[in-house]
């Protein structure tokens, strides 16, 4: 008598239980989803997660299903305002930014666009101005003094 081969239950499973979201972020039926995550302020990305999900159940705040693409070094990825998707951003952060008021220091340590009263370039001098593109250096001070004057005491 031979015996025929036993067949593998169906009623197992070794495989997570994946939870799929409906158009309104709701669970359709419990299982796992991975939540990309972002800071509640500066909406800066900051991890990807396993969540469980029981039905009916939506992702936790400030988490989202979509996965971001990892941007170059130099930028910084955020949660768009409208929370629709990931952008990446210019991340000025630890760099020194200047007034173009007075040519003042700022540091830079926060994530934002850099604003119309601040340049990344350096004055070359203190009394540079500011033309709205690039630093310009002051005229020098004129004096009522014959020329013949000053060049002896330019000369020593």
């Amino acid at each position: 008598m031979t015996l025929k081969p036993l067949r593998r239950a169906n009623k197992y499973s070794t495989q997570f239980a994946n939870a799929t979201l409906d158009k309104y972020g709701s669970a359709l039926h419990a299982g796992w989803i991975v939540a990309y995550c972002c800071h509640p302020i500066t909406r800066e990305y900051l991890c990807a997660t396993m969540e469980f999900l029981c039905a009916g159940a939506h992702l936790p705040a400030h988490s989202y299903q979509d996965k971001p693409l990892i941007p170059l070094d130099n930028m910084a990825l955020i949660r768009s305002e409208d929370e629709l998707r990931w952008e990446a951003v210019m991340d000025l952060r630890g760099q020194i930014g200047y007034l173009v008021s007075d040519g003042s220091i700022v540091h830079i340590n926060s994530l934002a666009k850099l604003p119309a009263w601040l340049t990344l370039s350096a004055p070359r001098q203190t009394t540079d101005t500011w033309d709205g593109a690039q630093w310009i250096a002051a005229l020098p001070a004129t004096t009522s003094a014959p020329l013949n004057y000053l060049l002896p005491m330019l000369i020593k």
